[in-house]
Parts: structure tokens; C-alpha cells; sequence
């Protein structure tokens, strides 16, 4: 089917060019003759060429009117649809011209039985009303041809309109929303740009997708509401009051804040408390709420573990007051250097282990087995550090990086 298809069009775009082709000759033809002069002993060779002209003009406008609505047919909903445009668009052109040609030769042929005295016409082609008659009819079967090429232009115009309005709905994977009151502008956000101010969806489309990605509570804000153009709106602005209301997210963000779990001392509970404090402070920095005050010093501090806040106030300094800028960026800190610490450690073991030994389930148990000897192998054992206790070299310790910071840390342990 698919090799038919093509074989058609390619017979339709080959009859198009024959046509165009002999229009225009026809249009060189037509052209001439309204130049030639007009003497009494040419007269009516002149009629005759012209009525000649005009009707294939006439009729090869015809065909190529007709095989353009086919070719417009067989490209609609394809990548020729636009190819198809400049071929009307064209072709147009081509068709204005012809008929100007047409219109001026047939004035000239009245004019020229107009200028003929009785004995002239009695020898010369006799024009009855009967050719003239049929010349206007030509004419004005040429201006419909020409009014019925406008008027595909226009529908082959609103097609592709049509194609890239229609119901192609954006591929931007837009977050779900099940009412949580703090996803709600992360989730507003994405969709009002992508759908909501999209102008080539309709409001109906609109209330479609909407629905698409409501779960849980907020599906069911809007669970009675009809789908129409008028209700997305209502829908729209029943979530907005219902969600997205300022000071109820804010409270949200602060009460989450208070809410945390405090970390043990553990570096993946440690980075999971970060992550949390992060995300609300930076929310609430985004709503345009202070987030320097001492209060979230209060918080974060209640949620850190007891050794690891000892380590922080090393790092800060006796003299040097808490900010809640300093205490977020010495806990990263922190963080960051007990995780490439614990990485580098876990390298070290890979590296050391011998390729022979083969972690089976009777390696784990029994370890590697040499043959008149007792398998006494142990992984190579990083001593802690003398600074912050962790299992790594004491010259590459980062919880206390300066010479400084390790002065200060030995300093209890002098005597």
C-alpha cells in the first residue's frame, strides 16, 4: 500500500509539472499574440489563433486545478503538507496571469470585428453571438477555476493549522499532585507553563490533562466537577484556593522543619537530614520568608547528633556566634568529608584484596583455601584518625583540614 501511495503521488506531481509547463507555453503564446500588429490582411488568422489559445488555456487550467486537489488530498497529514503550500501558492500565480492573457484577448478579438467595414466581414471569419456567448462562458469558468484555487489555498492553510493546534499534548513529563500543600507550586508551576498558557489547547484539553495528573485528595477536590470549557476555570480556581493558599504552605514548610527526624550518627541519615533541611529552607526562601532567624538555629541543632554537633562547634569556633548560613554550610561540610572519607576506605579494601580470593558463600566463611597452610587473611586495616576518630590516614583528615584545626583539637589532650 505504502509503495502505491508513493507511485501516485509521484504520478500526480509529474502531471502538475506537465501542466504548469504547458500553461506557461500557452501564456508565451497567448502573450505574443496580444503583440503582434494587427493589420486588415491578418485579421483572421489573429481570431482564429486567439480563440485557439484561450481554450487551452481554458482547459489545461482545468486539469491542473483538479490534479492539485488531488495532490492536496494525498499530502494531508504528511511532511508534504508544506511543500503542498508553495506548490498552490505557485500555481496561483500562474492561474492570475492566464486569465489576465485570456481577459485581454478576448477584449481584442470584440475590438478587432468591431474595426471591420461590411465588406470585410462579408469575406472575413464571421464572430456570431454564438462564439461570443461561449467566450464568456470560458470566462467565467475561468474565474470559478481561479475562485476554486483560493479556496483550497485557504483550506490547505486551516489543515495545518488544524494539525499543530490539534489535541497534541506536550511530552513534558509534568510532576503528579496528590495534595501535598508543599509540592503544590512545584507542581502548579510546571503545569501553567506547559498547559495552562499553552493558547494552542483549548480549555477543555486544558481540564483533560488536569484531571490526568490529580491523584489522591486533590483528585477529589474535583472529583464533581464537570468536564467543559467553563469548568476549568472552576476547577482551576478551586485547587488554587484549596492548595495553594500562601500562609497555609508556609506554616506547612515550618511545621515539617519541626517535624524532622533527628539523625543518628550515621553519614546516610546525616545527608538524609541535610537534604530535608535544604529543600524547606530553600522553599521558604523562595516564599519570601526570613530563614536567618535563630529559631531554625534551634531546630537544625535539636536534630544533629551530640558528637557530630561537638565537631561543629570546634569547626566554628569558640568566639564566633551561629548563623544559620555558617551552621548549614560547616554540617555540609562535615558531611562531605565523612562521605569521601568512608568512599576512599572501601577503595583501599578493594584495591588490597587479592584477585584469587572469590567471595563465594564458603569464601565468607572460610576465606581462601591454601593447600598445607591455615588461611589467615585479613583486609588491610586503616588505623582511626587521631583528630576525629574515623578510619582514614590522620595527614588527609577533612573534618579538621588546617594545622590549626589540629592544634586546637590536640589541645584538651596535652598536658
Amino acid at each position: 500500500k505504502q509503495n502505491n501511495k508513493r507511485m501516485s503521488l509521484r504520478s500526480l506531481k509529474s502531471n502538475r509539472t506537465r501542466y504548469k509547463n504547458t500553461l506557461e507555453k500557452e501564456l508565451a503564446i497567448g502573450n505574443g499574440l496580444l503583440e503582434e500588429d494587427k493589420d486588415r490582411t491578418n485579421l483572421k488568422y489573429f481570431v482564429l489563433k486567439a480563440d485557439e489559445c484561450i481554450k487551452r488555456l481554458t482547459d489545461f487550467c482545468n486539469r491542473l486545478e483538479i490534479t492539485n486537489e488531488k495532490l492536496s488530498l494525498a499530502v494531508a497529514g504528511t511532511d508534504g503538507e508544506d511543500e503542498m503550500e508553495e506548490i498552490l501558492t505557485e500555481d496561483g500565480a500562474i492561474m492570475q496571469l492566464v486569465i489576465d492573457c485570456r481577459d485581454h484577448l478576448i477584449t481584442l478579438q470584440k475590438s478587432v470585428v468591431d474595426e471591420k467595414t461590411p465588406s470585410e466581414n462579408a469575406s472575413a471569419i464571421t464572430i456570431t453571438d454564438e462564439r461570443f456567448n461561449r467566450m464568456e462562458q470560458l470566462q467565467v469558468q475561468m474565474q470559478q477555476l481561479l475562485i476554486d484555487h483560493q479556496t483550497m489555498m485557504i483550506q490547505q492553510t486551516q489543515r495545518q493549522q488544524n494539525a499543530s493546534s490539534s489535541i497534541k499534548l506536550p511530552q513534558l513529563d509534568i510532576p503528579s499532585f496528590n495534595g501535598d500543600r508543599l509540592k503544590w507550586t512545584e507542581f502548579w508551576d510546571t503545569f501553567e507553563t506547559t498547559i495552562d498558557l499553552n493558547d494552542s489547547l483549548s480549555e477543555i484539553d486544558k481540564m483533560k490533562y488536569l484531571n490526568s495528573k490529580l491523584t489522591g485528595e486533590a483528585k477529589q477536590a474535583v472529583a464533581g466537577i464537570h468536564l467543559s470549557n467553563e469548568n476549568y476555570k472552576v476547577a482551576k480556581d478551586l485547587l488554587k484556593e484549596r492548595f495553594g493558599d500562601l500562609q497555609t504552605v508556609i506554616n506547612s514548610y515550618y511545621s515539617e522543619m519541626m517535624n524532622l527526624t533527628p539523625a543518628s550518627n550515621n553519614t546516610r541519615s546525616l545527608r538524609s537530614l541535610y537534604d530535608h533541611i535544604e529543600r524547606n529552607l530553600r522553599s521558604l526562601d523562595a516564599l519570601k520568608q526570613d530563614i536567618n532567624q535563630d529559631i531554625f538555629i534551634s531546630i537544625v541543632t535539636s536534630k544533629i547528633p551530640r558528637d557530630v554537633l561537638i565537631q561543629l562547634e570546634i569547626q566554628k569556633g569558640s568566639k564566633v556566634k551561629w548563623s544559620v548560613y555558617k551552621l548549614r554550610e560547616l554540617l555540609n561540610e562535615h558531611i562531605f568529608a565523612r562521605e569521601r572519607a568512608e568512599q576512599q576506605t572501601v577503595n583501599e579494601i578493594k584495591y588490597n584484596t587479592p584477585k584469587s580470593l572469590k567471595f563465594t558463600s564458603e569464601a565468607l566463611v572460610s576465606g581462601p583455601k591454601i593447600q598445607g597452610t591455615v588461611n589467615t587473611y585479613q583486609p588491610k586495616q586503616i588505623p582511626p584518625c587521631l583528630y576525629c576518630k574515623e578510619r582514614h590516614w590522620s595527614d588527609e583528615c577533612q573534618v579538621y583540614p588546617t594545622l590549626e584545626a589540629r592544634k586546637q583539637r590536640a589541645l584538651p589532650y596535652m598536658p
